[in-house]
């Protein structure tokens, strides 16, 4: 019973550790400058990623 119990616990702690790597892993800053087709920056300005 109580190698059960010590599964378990182990099981939700690896579960929590996976969800909180993946979390970090998806907070990627990304710096730039918008332009404009001329070549412009454009002021107030912000850009979504797009998944290729």
């Amino acid at each position: 019973m109580k190698q059960k119990r010590r599964l378990c616990k182990l099981a939700i702690n690896t579960a929590i550790a996976i969800l909180l790597s993946i979390s970090v892993f998806a907070q990627q800053v990304v710096k730039g400058t918008l332009k404009s087709p001329t070549g412009e920056p454009l002021s107030g300005a912000t850009g979504r990623r797009c998944k290729d």
